[in-house]
């Protein structure tokens, strides 16, 4: 099976490019926004192209990024935690704690699933991603991180039509307890000692979803969730304190660009992943874009122009796409010969 990869990028762009003017003129987006993101996936489709030499280069950069942001928590506290209420959180050189978390995650991943042959810079990557995602308190990023390491030891050690069975009924669980049933999603928060609302999280969503804010061409960058906006107001006050995104990279997507462009970056990732799972599901870069399909389910990595998980995320999908396109390639060889 080959992907025509620059087909479904023109596809992309053009969608994205489209709501991203629409919302600047209608709804007074950030120009900038929408101009650092499109450059984002375009330079990830760049970088894609001598994937092996970039995916060694990330690891390293990894390393000395997530070891800067441990040090500068330890020496500058300031500068390298987040203070509340409650306690201090660690988010590095980051403006959040939970994006050290995600990339803390991420980094963990790579250590496991990347590049067997760079032991010292796996052992390094390994020990300073897990010392961060811990101390980041960053619930989320170390559940979908423990809960795609299973899947992945599951995918090596178990048989296959067991394991099929075992991502049905996870996949089907996690399906309905986020879409579905708010009372299944909640009943097993409550079960693990967890807030049943998600951190806030769940009726922040009902908000969106129940008043119609989701359109068309959607808002832009930095606009939506601008306190000026009367949209802003009404939901920090359903709510009771205020949010600055989503924390859902799907529903950030439609507020950004409308259902329609939402739906065709989604299905572009989604195929990526599936076609990679279905042709070879011990790859690890169906993994990698596995941890970023369900960290987005309460973070909004994906339709964060400034986040720097979002051009790993769409470099791993154009690795990946590229991998599927070589096996298409050989099977098709493959099948002439035996002809």
């Amino acid at each position: 099976m080959i992907v025509k990869e620059g087909k479904a990028l023109l596809i992309i762009m053009v969608s994205a490019t489209i709501s991203l003017l629409i919302s600047c003129l209608i709804e007074g987006g950030s120009l900038v926004g929408a101009y650092i993101f499109i450059t984002q996936i375009l330079m990830a489709r760049y970088l894609s192209l001598y994937s092996d030499r970039v995916v060694r280069s990330v690891l390293i950069i990894l390393v000395a990024a997530i070891f800067l942001s441990a040090l500068t928590a330890i020496y500058n506290p300031l500068v390298g935690t987040t203070i509340d209420n409650i306690n201090q959180q660690w988010k590095g050189l980051l403006s959040h704690k939970n994006r050290l978390g995600g990339l803390a995650a991420f980094g963990l991943l790579a250590s496991i699933m990347l590049h067997r042959e760079a032991l010292v810079v796996r052992f390094v990557l390994f020990a300073i991603s897990a010392i961060c995602l811990l101390e980041s308190q960053s619930s989320g990023a170390l559940i979908v991180s423990l809960s795609v390491i299973i899947i992945y030891m599951a995918s090596l050690y178990l048989k296959r039509a067991v394991f099929n069975y075992f991502l049905l009924v996870s996949v089907v669980f996690t399906a309905l307890s986020i879409t579905v049933s708010d009372e299944i999603l909640s009943t097993s928060l409550s079960y693990f000692g967890r807030d049943t609302t998600l951190t806030g999280r769940i009726p922040l969503w009902n908000e969106i979803f129940s008043n119609g804010y989701i359109n068309l061409f959607g808002y832009g960058f930095n606009n939506f969730w601008n306190p000026q906006r009367q949209s802003f107001s009404l939901i920090a006050s359903a709510i009771g304190w205020q949010p600055f995104y989503s924390h859902n990279g799907y529903i950030e997507l439609m507020i950004v660009f409308g259902w329609p462009t939402a739906l065709i970056l989604v299905a572009f990732i989604m195929r990526a992943f599936t076609l990679s799972f279905v042709l070879n599901r011990h790859t690890s870069e169906s993994m990698i874009i596995l941890f970023f399909l369900l960290y987005n389910w309460s973070e909004a990595s994906m339709s964060q122009y400034d986040s720097p998980l979002l051009i790993l995320l769409f470099l791993f999908v154009f690795i990946s796409r590229r991998n599927i396109k070589a096996h298409g390639l050989k099977y098709r060889e493959a099948t002439n010969v035996d002809k």
